[in-house]
């Protein structure tokens, strides 16, 4: 929970900000309830529809089941909630090689990433 709140502890986020999260464990759920609770609009990325129901059982009404999706489908859901802007903040939560190229794709200009990468992983090879 520490490391969610410290998220917007660093970047602090407006009441209404859009946040889109990529990856629902424990740490991209709990981004989401945090998130939420400082009055985002959270919008919820995974792969996993048993992950979607969770967040849908913590107040989290906008969700992208993204199991299948290329990742233009997943931009096109994202944009459409968005009125064509983008996410204000996008977090990634997945660990994926995958997840920062996603998360270039879904937020606006001038908005914010996150990368919360799980401790022990390999180089993203982005850097």
């Amino acid at each position: 929970m520490a490391a969610a709140i410290q998220t917007f502890e660093i970047t602090p986020i407006a009441r209404g900000d859009v946040i889109a999260i990529l990856g629902l464990g424990r740490l991209g759920i709990l981004e989401a309830i945090v998130a939420k609770a400082y009055g985002a609009r959270v919008i919820v990325i995974s792969h996993e529809a048993k992950r979607l129901e969770q967040a849908l059982s913590f107040g989290i009404k906008e969700t992208i089941l993204s199991k299948g999706l290329p990742l233009t489908k997943i931009k096109q859901k994202v944009f459409s909630l968005t009125g064509g802007l983008g996410a204000d903040m996008v977090i990634e939560a997945t660990g994926s090689p995958n997840g920062i190229k996603e998360t270039l794709e879904l937020v606006r200009p001038r908005g914010t990433i996150a990368v919360k990468p799980l401790a022990g992983c390999p180089s993203m090879g982005w850097i």
